[in-house]
């Protein structure tokens, strides 16, 4: 009797612990499962944390619930919470244009939340948010979005467009994509707290400042973090504001991102007077590395001043700007201040700011009238902060230290300067800009190694340093490789004798092309040569600059019968193709007939060989007939 005892009432607490870890997992199928599971999940202790899976190809509107309105989760405590979707456009959330989406609270130290791809849609609020909001007030949260599309939410109110978040701890938003969200305060989102983390994103077309005065702010993303940003490879583009797209603060690293043709239009409303992108804190490093800026505008129908087409830079430390290609920004008013900086302002914010800006390309930018047509340096409140100019390409660059604005061509500031076309290869396409160094371009090899901050690798991943010099901007000029022609054919050979074709490889890319290597995959009837053709490579490693081209000689011997293929291939640093396919075909035929001074013709098939042998004894008769 004791063993079965024993045995239910394993068998009890075997089924209430098995029923208590499945509830940590949920799977909904409709608007209300999902709710549902969402409180569920809200009133779970388990800490392994709870998992939401959305359906594939499934859209949950917060309409369809019982009580139509914003999905909710709401926790007293530190409960983790993961919802993850079948991919972007597959599992939806959407508000139907009426509601807010989602709503994420939680309250607790180390609480970790994730939503990863799903897309959150349509929503439509007058207050507080449209899109999703995660917010933790327990002193410290990691969220993790990845792999999310947050679009066409709007705020009729106050407030944020897309997203929300406040934590004091940590947020990463990595491989998603923000567009087409609009607020009155944040268009794309905004976030408060400690360290932010942007990776491979997308910030689209989002607004802010739809609706009535008072400047709406950051259409694409507005970081108020106290501790460190690191952004890198996003994309900041068509984003539309009354004071700025991008605003963030805090300790940054700010590498290979681009922000193109955004807009800060007073004309909307606002009061203020700040450039599209703006980059501060007032006691922590900024390192600006690869970056792009190109095609952003500032405009003002009002008596304040304009500043920063580009981007607003205010520091009060150690401020590296190191290779960067800001072109094509413009500033314009109709106010009476002139605007200052069309490509770069920058102000300092402390006595000891120290601006360090190396092998950059500031040109082509435009004040319309104004001052520092690429680069204004404004220290009119910081006297003895250090402005220090190396090896970058500007036409102008204003310098106000409280007296007004002092203002240089490259050669009157810094060291190594230049006042040139860079010779971008297609900066101005409308659809898929070029900010490549074209062939000839005065910036290549034209930086410094010394730069603080230099980076490994340029805006595109390739190698920083070719030719062992940096070039000047975010792209390094690389090798562009080309071989012509791209197959051979030798045709039929005969067996015993050989047959030479050359091909040629050139380097038509603005940097040096380094080929590294030739294989050939039949070395038995084939060879290569580095130094046949009219030109020789002389080896099978080797160099070529800008423009230039070299040969190598192919040879054919065929040691049977037979249709023979094979290929070459060709390695090199050309990043776009870093290897080359030359196909070779040939065919080998035992056709020669090599004798002496009595040969029978000098050339016969097989065939041949055997009509003559069959001959032979008629021939023998033939002979002894007419010795009778």
């Amino acid at each position: 009797m004791k063993k079965v005892v024993s045995s239910a009432l394993l068998s009890a607490f075997t089924l209430i612990f098995a029923s208590h870890a499945q509830a940590a997992n949920f799977n909904p199928a409709t608007a209300q499962q999902l709710q549902d599971d969402l409180d569920t999940a809200a009133a779970n202790n388990d800490p392994a944390g709870n998992t939401i899976t959305l359906n594939a190809n499934t859209t949950y509107r917060t309409t369809d619930k019982t009580v139509p309105g914003v999905f909710t989760y709401n926790t007293g405590t530190a409960n983790n919470l993961t919802i993850n979707g079948a991919g972007m456009g597959s599992s939806v959330l959407d508000g139907n244009d009426s509601t807010q989406v989602l709503d994420i609270f939680t309250s607790g130290s180390g609480v970790a939340i994730q939503i990863s791809n799903l897309t959150i849609q349509n929503g439509n609020a007058a207050s507080g948010f449209a899109g999703v909001k995660i917010q933790n007030a327990g002193g410290g949260a990691d969220i993790l979005v990845d792999s999310c599309e947050i679009q066409d939410n709007v705020m009729t109110g106050v407030e944020v467009g897309g997203a929300v978040f406040e934590t004091t701890d940590n947020l990463t938003v990595r491989n998603s994509i923000i567009s087409n969200n609009a607020g009155f305060f944040e268009g794309g989102g905004s976030f408060f707290g400690g360290t932010l983390t942007l990776t491979n994103n997308l910030f689209d077309a989002n607004k802010s400042n739809l609706v009535g005065p008072g400047g709406g702010q950051a259409a694409g993303f507005f970081g108020a973090n106290t501790g460190l940003l690191n952004a890198e490879e996003n994309v900041f583009q068509n984003n539309e504001a009354t004071f700025q797209v991008a605003h963030f603060s805090g300790q940054m690293n700010i590498n290979r991102n681009s922000f193109l043709n955004n807009t800060s239009n007073m004309a909307l409303g606002g009061v203020g007077f700040r450039g599209p992108v703006i980059f501060q804190n007032s006691g922590a490093d900024i390192v600006l590395t690869n970056n792009i800026f190109s095609g952003n505008t500032t405009a003002l129908t009002a008596s304040a001043q304009l500043v920063g087409g580009g981007a607003i830079v205010g520091g009060g430390q150690n401020i590296d700007i190191i290779n960067n290609t800001v072109v094509n920004n413009s500033l314009s008013t109709t106010g009476a201040t002139p605007p200052e900086g069309g490509g770069l302002f920058l102000l300092p914010n402390s006595p000891s700011a120290s601006y360090n800006l190396y092998n950059n390309i500031v040109f082509g930018n435009s004040t319309n009238g104004g001052e520092g047509e690429d680069i204004f340096f404004n220290a009119s409140f910081q006297p003895t902060a250090v402005l220090n100019l190396f090896n970058s390409d500007f036409i102008e660059t204003c310098v106000d230290t409280g007296s007004g604005p002092n203002c240089f061509n490259a050669a009157g500031i810094g060291t190594a300067n230049i006042g040139l076309d860079p010779l971008l290869i297609d900066p101005l396409n409308p659809t898929n800009p070029n900010f490549n160094l074209g062939v000839g371009s005065p910036a290549i090899d034209a930086g410094t190694t010394g730069a603080p901050n230099l980076p490994a690798t340029d805006f595109a991943g390739n190698a920083r340093v070719v030719g062992g010099q940096v070039d000047m901007g975010a792209l390094e000029s690389q090798g562009q490789i080309a071989v012509n022609p791209v197959s051979l054919n030798f045709g039929t050979v005969g067996i015993g004798t050989d047959s030479s074709q050359t091909f040629t490889i050139s380097n038509g890319g603005a940097g040096l092309l380094n080929v590294t290597g030739l294989v050939l995959s039949d070395n038995v009837n084939y060879s290569i040569d580095p130094n046949g053709g009219s030109n020789p490579c002389g080896s099978l490693s080797f160099t070529l600059n800008s423009g230039e081209s070299c040969t190598i000689e192919v040879t054919f011997s065929p040691n049977s019968n037979g249709s023979f293929d094979a290929t070459i291939t060709v390695s090199s640093d050309d990043p776009a193709q870093p290897s080359l396919t030359i196909s070779v075909t040939g065919v080998g035929n035992f056709n020669t007939f090599r004798g002496g001074g009595c040969g029978l013709g000098g050339v016969a098939s097989p065939e041949g060989y055997l009509a003559l042998l069959a001959m032979l004894p008629l021939a023998w008769a033939f002979r002894r007939r007419r010795n009778r």
